[in-house]
């Protein structure tokens, strides 16, 4: 399925599947480390129990810059908010608030573990325009039931476009296909989402606190996370493939394909073969493990940027490039693509930012085929 693929769009709002190149940019903001669970396959680099929120004043500095760069460019903005757990930051609800009375947001999206009472979801309801929920089955059976609840009373509401990311763990497949059956019953949007697992912990140990949930800014600074983060992010590149058969079953990975083969919403377009175009989800690329795009061009950076833990910005997720800014001192979107180094893009949003294999193939994500 999909040889040969040459070219990749995003298809995750209106004006991305109508405009080539794309009017409305993504900014993913991953709003801090701090979160309430502690899950065995989520990074230290991802998640801890005591590292700070964002700065209220360096907020509203970064947010006034954007929407700045965005009116005198002509261009709207994509918001998404992840973590960490967004929801418990203090200032996020003032934050979507700010941002949703701003001419220049085209829409606000949030993830969530789905931990919080369903009525603090719903005081975001007319400010967002969807939110993720990651079902993590190392929880209590009656914890996950009452994060499925929630997410039936969102959709039915209306109000909010819900959607499902169902957090594939080993040796739950029975489980999952008995929540499969009630998301499907009740027409939750979801993905089985395939976890990329941790390098063994003696990998770790350079780059992380023996403790990652004990972990505080006195064992190391946050400059020192920001820098082992990227190493680790780099080691954990090189290992992807064989982390993920080491993990899953071959009888697990074909459940992967066959569920994320099901008709769901699509949020990319490729093209592969002859010209052939098809718009499919991120999932099911990374459940066929084609999301190698080692020295394509990419426009990570140019259609979206990535917001980290401590503030510094990214092309994307995957870190491509270094850094190109602060939200301190950030001045806008770059105007150049990159080639890309990396063995795996292993981020959803990343993979969906327009790539092309090749100079001839570029003609396909830049409005000239």
């Amino acid at each position: 399925m999909f040889e040969n693929i040459k070219a990749i769009r995003s298809l995750q709002c209106r004006d991305h599947a109508i405009n080539l190149p794309p009017n409305v940019l993504t900014l993913m903001w991953f709003l801090g480390k701090r979160c309430n669970y502690d899950c065995s396959y989520c990074s230290p680099h991802t998640h801890d129990a005591v590292s700070p929120f964002v700065d209220p004043q360096q907020s509203k500095q970064f947010i006034d810059t954007a929407v700045t760069w965005a009116r005198s460019n002509n261009k709207k903005i994509k918001w998404a908010f992840t973590g960490g757990e967004p929801f418990l930051d203090p200032s996020l609800f003032d934050i979507v608030k700010t941002l949703s009375s701003s001419t220049t947001t085209e829409q606000i999206n949030i993830t969530t573990n789905g931990s919080l009472p369903q009525s603090h979801y719903e005081k975001f309801s007319g400010l967002v325009a969807g939110i993720t929920f990651s079902v993590h089955l190392e929880r209590s059976a009656a914890e996950i039931q009452k994060i499925i609840n929630t997410m039936i009373e969102l959709t039915q509401q209306q109000k909010i476009f819900v959607s499902c990311n169902l957090m594939f763990l080993p040796g739950k497949q029975k489980e999952i296909e008995k929540i499969v059956l009630q998301l499907q019953q009740h027409r939750v949007n979801f993905v089985l989402r395939k976890i990329a697992p941790n390098p063994d912990i003696e990998l770790l140990t350079p780059f992380v606190a023996p403790n990652k949930f004990k972990k505080s800014l006195e064992l190391k600074s946050v400059d020192q996370q920001s820098d082992n983060k990227q190493q680790y992010k780099s080691m954990k590149d090189k290992q992807l493939t064989n982390l993920s058969h080491s993990y899953y079953s071959d009888q697990e990975l074909e459940y992967l394909k066959i569920i994320n083969t099901q008709p769901v919403w699509q949020n990319m377009g490729l093209w592969y073969d002859q010209d052939q175009y098809e718009e499919i989800n991120t999932d099911l690329l990374l459940s066929l493990e084609k999301n190698q795009f080692q020295n394509w061009t990419c426009y990570a950076g140019v259609d979206n940027v990535s917001v980290d833990f401590d503030g510094h910005i990214y092309r994307g997720v995957c870190q491509e490039g270094g850094r190109i800014g602060h939200i301190g001192d950030w001045t806008g979107f770059a105007t150049q693509p990159v080639t890309c180094s990396r063995n795996h893009c292993d981020c959803n949003q990343d993979i969906a930012v327009r790539k092309a294999r090749d100079s001839e193939s570029l003609r396909l994500i830049n409005g000239q085929a």
